[in-house]
């Protein structure tokens, strides 16, 4: 690995630019240079932080994080929607929003 400058141990990424850098060779494989890195992390969230189409694994998860939706009901049922029975996904509820 050829280096031009002192660069930082650790840095924190979006995961486009992880991916980015990763796919172009410029991260190295944690799997290889500390084999086990991942044992003492949550198993799923490690394994959804392997960058897609590459060899091993360059990117330890540095947090997660879960995706909260709260509602009033009271507006749910003004606009003629069941407040026991919310979208199940993100979409479609892009067709209920004029209705909201």
């Amino acid at each position: 690995m050829k280096q031009a400058c002192k660069l930082p141990d650790v840095i924190n990424l979006n995961t486009d630019g992880a991916e980015a850098l990763s796919k172009a060779g410029f991260l190295m494989d944690l799997e290889t240079a500390a084999p086990g890195i991942g044992d003492g992390l949550i198993p799923d969230l490690y394994k959804e932080s392997a960058v897609p189409g590459t060899a091993g694994h360059q990117i330890l998860p540095w947090y997660g994080s879960a995706n909260v939706l709260t509602y009033d009901t009271a507006l749910f049922k003004a606009a003629g929607l069941d407040p026991a029975r919310p979208a199940a996904s993100s979409s479609p509820p892009w067709q209920i929003l004029p209705r909201a």
